[in-house]
């Protein structure tokens, strides 16, 4: 047995046999041309560039109209501008004219070291652009030599995709009947193949490094794309371990018929609003049918990676119009862009030594005020549709939320000068995810409507750890007495100033903590629409009055280890048959 960590891209539990798509291969001969035959090749190159385009253009056409997604088809235009690339292809057509060598032998030359200057950058999202480069020169190449496309469309059974990288066109042309999940070598959260493996659907782990060395076909794999993990040749103890967490997680999805239309309430009658983190608007439908209440967290980057052109004010105007219109009555909270980190769009390049801590999220918006503008009057806009609320992520100050705010004010006097329809109340929130926040949260409370703790970005700043680090990443601790402290007095700060307080962090959906924190006080609660399910049942299995005891009690313990030990201890105590619920319990 092999246990692979790589980075969760879609979730879901698969069991299944592999089937491994290896690595094409081209051979490619240098031939010299007479000087007749230089213009025909020319001609031939451009014949095979055309033809290329034609193809993406007709995927982008036919993955438009089946996903229904606004937004996610122009991916495929980075791959026709690749095509239109005056350094890819001008310099083909240059050195096939000035060295008389073939056209496949000058065009693979000119792609490989286009793709050493890439990988020499140190940059997540260049990195992922040799993806797209190979993908379009691979489509090329294919043309010139005669070759065959490869194809995933025909699957003859069920299998699990093991593959170097997946392009955009082959995860689109897959056969969704046939394809259980996918793992791959390469590929990142922001990588085509992640965003549109959760769009579809598919589970997926990704940036597994080599697990196409390591597996054959028909190797029985477990996939869990929630946690990362790609298990190989699974041992009987692990094999039965993840056949009870897949059929616990099935054994949810029967539970939502129960339990959708109740309310997620204490014995003691303490009512909880449950609501779904969403990256895609096509997430929309799924939260819903898990039974949220609303969308806490509507990350609003989608619209922005993976293209080579920003989106305009009408496209995301419709897209997030799609989420309102799914959710009412109910609230959708949508978080500004949190651009920067590891998430660059192409056609806004930012290079920093230490991105995570640079210019990104609220202080990219507040210093390119062509960008945030747009998307102000966006949500504003859409907020005529329906309830929306919006929330400024990475505050660390009031100099910050003010200056955010005197923006939205412009462009609240734009549109009205402009007869346009929106909500001119749109509630405005802060996300606490920087300490300065937390420790001013009592500043912060009168010039906003609400708080949303993102509570992964707060405990890794508060810690300094770098939760994708391994060498550290156990240092990651939630039951840190200082996070609690700090939750409890954030939480604190917004009861005093009446100011609505929710929480969209991993930890909302973590179970005995999700528990912890409604005894300190918080009423809602935003996490991934698959756990969503599992929460409500576990609160309507406690009473209040006791986990407020168990989390204040907490609040006197000194170490991680303490306080976990109290909880697990609590939990076995309050709740009835805890170990069911141990499944999904995933740090503490």
């Amino acid at each position: 047995m092999k246990k692979l960590n790589g980075i969760g891209a879609s979730p879901g539990i698969v069991i299944g046999k592999a089937f491994v798509i290896s690595s094409e291969g081209f051979q490619i001969i240098s031939r010299d041309l007479s000087e007749d035959e230089v213009e025909r090749e020319i001609e031939r190159f451009q014949q095979a560039i055309s033809e290329s385009k034609q193809e993406i253009l007709s995927i982008k056409r036919q993955f438009g109209q089946d996903s229904n997604e606004p937004g996610l088809a122009e991916i495929f235009d980075t791959h026709v501008h690749l095509l239109e690339d005056v350094l890819l292809m001008g310099e083909t057509i240059e050195h096939i004219r000035r060295e008389r060598k073939n056209a496949e032998h000058v065009f693979a030359r000119t792609v490989q070291a286009l793709e050493e200057k890439f990988n020499s950058v140190d940059d997540e999202y260049f990195r992922q652009r040799v993806h797209d480069i190979q993908d379009v020169s691979g489509r090329i190449l294919r043309k010139l030599l005669g070759k065959e496309r490869r194809t995933l469309a025909n699957l003859r059974e069920k299998a699990i995709l093991i593959t170097r990288n997946l392009t955009p066109a082959e995860t689109a042309s897959m056969d969704r009947r046939n394809v259980l999940a996918f793992a791959t070598d390469f590929g990142g959260r922001t990588s085509h193949a992640s965003i549109m493996a959760k769009a579809l659907g598919i589970p997926a782990v990704v940036g597994l490094q080599n697990i196409t060395a390591q597996v054959r076909n028909d190797d029985v794999l477990i996939i869990d794309g929630q946690h990362g993990i790609a298990i190989i040749d699974p041992d009987e103890q692990t094999l039965n371990e993840y056949q009870m967490r897949r059929e616990r997680v099935l054994e949810s999805e029967r539970l939502l018929a129960q339990l959708r239309h109740l309310p997620a309430q204490t014995l003691d009658g303490v009512t909880v609003v449950l609501s779904a983190n969403i990256d895609l608007p096509e997430e929309v439908e799924r939260a819903m049918e898990h039974g949220a209440e609303g969308v806490g967290l509507l990350r609003s980057e989608f619209l922005y990676l993976n293209r080579t052109l920003p989106p305009d004010e009408d496209e995301q105007v419709e897209a997030y119009a799609k989420v309102v219109k799914a959710v009412a009555p109910n609230s959708v909270i949508i978080r500004t862009l949190d651009l920067g980190g590891d998430k660059v769009p192409g056609h806004f390049p930012y290079h920093e030594a230490n991105p995570f801590m640079g210019c990104r999220a609220i202080r990219l918006c507040l210093n390119h005020p062509e960008i945030f503008k747009p998307q102000l009057r966006a949500i504003l806009r859409a907020g005529a549709a329906g309830n929306v609320k919006l929330l400024f992520p990475m505050i660390t100050g009031l100099n910050e939320l003010r200056q955010a705010k005197q923006i939205l004010d412009e462009v609240k006097q734009e549109l009205r000068a402009e007869g346009a329809a929106f909500n001119e109340n749109t509630p405005v929130g802060v996300m606490i995810e920087t300490p300065s926040a937390g420790i001013i949260a009592d500043l912060l409370a009168p010039e906003v409507d609400f708080f949303s703790i993102g509570s992964n970005d707060l405990i890794q700043y508060m810690l300094a750890i770098d939760r994708v680090n391994e060498r550290i990443a156990h240092l990651y601790e939630p039951t840190h007495p200082a996070v609690l402290r700090m939750l409890k007095s954030i939480i604190d700060a917004s009861e005093r100033a009446g100011v609505e307080l929710s929480i969209c962090g991993e930890i909302a959906g973590d179970l005995p903590l999700a528990l912890v924190l409604l005894g300190f006080g918080i009423r809602k609660f935003s996490m991934a629409a698959t756990i969503i399910p599992e929460v409500k049942k576990l609160i309507r299995s406690i009473s209040f009055g006791d986990v407020k005891n168990m989390a204040h009690r907490l609040l006197t313990f000194s170490t991680p280890d303490e306080v976990r030990s109290e909880i697990q201890r609590s939990m076995a105590k309050l709740v009835t048959n805890y170990s069911d619920y141990e499944l999904f319990v995933s740090r503490t």
